[in-house]
């Protein structure tokens, strides 16, 4: 559970360098970079610390559908980016984890439980209060509004797939494959469709992608997925509700925003909901559910 709040954290930081590198590179240009930088560097860490290969056939289904849904949920975050404030997109993304919680009690057979269930109930009014502070005394761009929330519904998706071959693949070989198909479905759209000039790409933009690429996409894919051989999907969906705080606290100290009592109320029953989940709920491993150890 330390490491899910530690992925929320890092995953918090993603709108805001979003947005920094967006000024020179259009959107899927910058997605696609961003999955394949990430993928190199999984792959040469896997390779030199020879990281078992998973199947055939579960190389070909992070190839197909959890890549494609990663693919999505990046691309629309950078198109995003501009259309909203960094604290609003950030806590319209973290309803993932309801639609995931929501999809893995009929997929996966999970139980949510009365803990869990109030404990996901109170983090979504928080989330409420917080989106709502979030866009008082401005215009919200609808069409922003909806491309996040298809970001929050491919990582949901995505989410519940991986979690249904978590114990079976490693980690770090496993995010390499998911990111590099993702990557490069983005790298062959951006070329049908924009035109990007890297030789005016600003050493800001190039900085800022490289700790998306390294910090916000390789280190907190690998550590999902290593979370999700281990936990439950609603538990450890539960700590990314984390996320909308920090969020704010970004917001605060980096553009200036001012967040009022309701995004302070929201983010204290966010606090609450998380620390609900994580005495109230404790979870064992089933047999079926241990991890397999790596050699």
């Amino acid at each position: 559970m330390a490491v899910a709040a530690g992925v929320a954290v890092l995953g918090s930081l993603c709108f805001p360098l979003a947005r920094i590198a967006a000024t020179d590179l259009p959107p899927l240009a910058l997605a696609g970079s961003r999955l394949l930088i990430a993928s190199a560097g999984l792959a040469v860490i896997s390779a030199v610390t020879r990281r078992p290969l998973p199947s055939a056939r579960l190389c070909g289904h992070l190839a197909t559908t959890v890549g494609p849904l990663l693919a999505v949920a990046f691309a629309s975050m950078f198109v995003a980016a501009p259309r909203l404030d960094p604290g609003l997109a950030t806590v319209l993304e973290n309803t993932q984890p309801l639609i995931a919680a929501a999809i893995a009690v009929p997929v996966l057979g999970e139980r949510l439980g009365r803990v869990r269930a109030w404990a996901m109930g109170i983090a979504f009014c928080g989330v409420g209060l917080v989106a709502l502070d979030a866009g008082t005394g401005r215009a919200v761009d609808p069409a922003g509004v909806g491309v996040v929330l298809l970001a929050a519904a491919s990582l949901a998706v995505a989410n519940v797939l991986q979690r249904r071959i978590a114990a079976r693949v490693d980690p770090l070989v496993g995010s390499s494959i998911a990111l590099a198909s993702g990557g490069l479905a983005l790298t062959v759209a951006s070329m049908a469709t924009e035109s990007a000039n890297w030789r005016d790409v600003s050493t800001t933009s190039v900085v800022a992608l490289l700790v998306l690429a390294l910090a916000g996409t390789a280190l907190t894919q690998t550590a999902w997925l290593w979370v999700l051989r281990r936990l439950e999907l609603a538990v450890a969906g539960q700590m990314l509700f984390l996320a909308p705080v920090v969020a704010l606290l970004i917001g605060v100290i980096w553009f200036g925003e001012r967040p009022a009592l309701l995004s302070m109320v929201g983010s204290a029953l966010i606090l609450a909901s998380g620390v609900i989940s994580a005495i109230g709920a404790p979870l064992a491993h089933t047999e079926s559910e241990k991890p397999e150890r790596t050699p």
